[in-house]
């Protein structure tokens, strides 16, 4: 395994290239596009996802058959705010590749920017219909739902998620929507069996001081810890997924 940044730019100096060759590469272009969307996630920094809107706007140009492109254009838009026009990238994504699960993910997401919670709602479980197993839709059905409220409705599709992937995201919204309903003992449980991973373990001991602090619940706390090229943060449970839409 190397650092975030190393990789970067090792990535970055490979699309360099490619485009060096051919300006007009769709391979490298979209490359280039998934690059700027990830150090946009890593870094906050909203310059990164309008580099990834412009080089994938050429890329779908150049070659508008590519479903990964408009589904990569799409997600870019979504995280700039632009929801309109990237459920029209997305839907122009799923038209190509009816299966193209992060698309028709994003596509919940960006269902529910737009205040149509049903629409979101609808769409996600028709994600999970389709690929029970993949949990970054039923993260998003449980964020959806514990942003509207319903905290014992997040519970299922959060442990599923968890059971899946060990993910420790998935346990600390699981951990959140514990500690709202006034369970600390299952919240408590939850965040140990997160430390059970070395990957994980900096992010639950955090997390596990926080509880024991009263501050997990809620919306006060930012940010838990970084770890290596990983940031979670307690928003994340109820804001956009900004994670791994696909992998």
């Amino acid at each position: 395994t190397i650092a975030f940044d190393e990789a970067t730019q090792i990535s970055n100096a490979a699309v360099a290239r490619a485009l060096a060759l051919d300006p007009d590469s769709a391979v490298a272009l979209r490359a280039q596009g998934f690059s700027e969307r990830v150090q946009g996630i890593r870094s906050g920094n909203t310059d990164h996802y309008r580099r990834a809107v412009a080089v994938l706007t050429r890329a779908v140009a150049i070659e508008p058959g590519n479903a990964d492109g408009w589904f990569l254009l799409g997600n870019a838009q979504s995280a700039l705010g632009r929801d309109s026009d990237a459920l029209s990238s997305l839907r122009k994504a799923i038209a190509i590749d009816p299966l193209n699960r992060g698309a028709l993910t994003v596509t919940g997401v960006t269902l529910a920017n737009l205040g149509r919670i049903d629409e979101a709602e609808r769409q996600y479980q028709t994600v999970i219909d389709l690929f029970p197993d993949y949990s970054p839709a039923l993260l998003s059905l449980a964020r959806l739902r514990i942003a509207t409220g319903r905290l014992d409705a997040a519970v299922p599709p959060l442990r599923r998620a968890r059971a899946i992937d060990d993910d420790a995201a998935a346990g600390l919204a699981l951990a959140y929507v514990y500690l709202n309903l006034g369970m600390e003992p299952e919240a408590d449980r939850t965040l140990d069996s997160i430390a059970t991973s070395p990957t994980a373990s900096a992010i639950a001991t955090a997390a596990k001081m926080l509880v024991h602090r009263r501050q997990l619940i809620g919306h006060g706390v930012e940010q838990l810890v970084e770890l290596g090229v990983h940031r979670v943060r307690v928003g994340l449970v109820i804001d956009r997924v900004q994670h791994r839409l696909d992998r």
